[in-house]
């Protein structure tokens, strides 16, 4: 082969390669743009398909709101009938002769300690509800080691005032 040969055969396969190029770059990308590809762990549906879902995701959240609100007022009406319950039987309680009972708290009792023994020996009926107290009025951190006298009569308020000797508020 000569020299002219040669070259004439490289120019061909430069041609060709340039051709291959444009095609692959231009004319094949057209038709693969009719298909895509989806994502892994991902599925492809129609757009009514979507619709269809979307207004079932409506139809079930507003049913489970009004699951919950209708849950929500049977609790209310089971915490007030409590309420009115304790009412009842804290007058009645009251009425009663105290109970008296002699708290011992020592170092590094929590407010929650002492508001379970306080629940335990019927001095308060409610532990969270004394804690709550304590924390809300910033007394829990005035709790006094000592033995102090307690009885039923007394609201949590004035057990409050004993334990931190603090008057609630100041």
């Amino acid at each position: 082969m000569n020299r002219n040969s040669t070259r004439a055969f490289a120019y061909g396969l430069l041609l060709a390669s340039i051709l291959l190029f444009v095609y692959k770059q231009f004319l094949h990308e057209e038709q693969a743009s009719d298909k895509h590809e989806v994502k892994a762990g991902y599925i492809e549906i129609e757009k009514s398909e979507y619709e269809t879902l979307k207004s079932d995701i409506k139809h079930w959240k507003s049913q489970y709101d009004a699951l919950v609100a209708e849950q929500k007022e049977a609790e209310n009406k089971k915490i007030e009938e409590k309420a009115d319950e304790q009412e009842t039987g804290q007058q009645e309680t009251k009425e009663a002769t105290p109970v008296h009972y002699i708290l011992t708290i020592h170092a590094g009792m929590s407010s929650n300690d002492i508001s379970k023994q306080l629940v335990e020996v019927d001095i308060i009926d409610n532990a969270k509800e004394f804690n709550d107290y304590l924390a809300n009025q910033d007394l829990q951190r005035y709790i006094q080691v000592g033995t102090y006298e307690l009885h039923t009569a007394m609201e949590i308020e004035e057990i409050a005032n004993i334990i931190t000797k603090k008057k609630a508020g100041s």
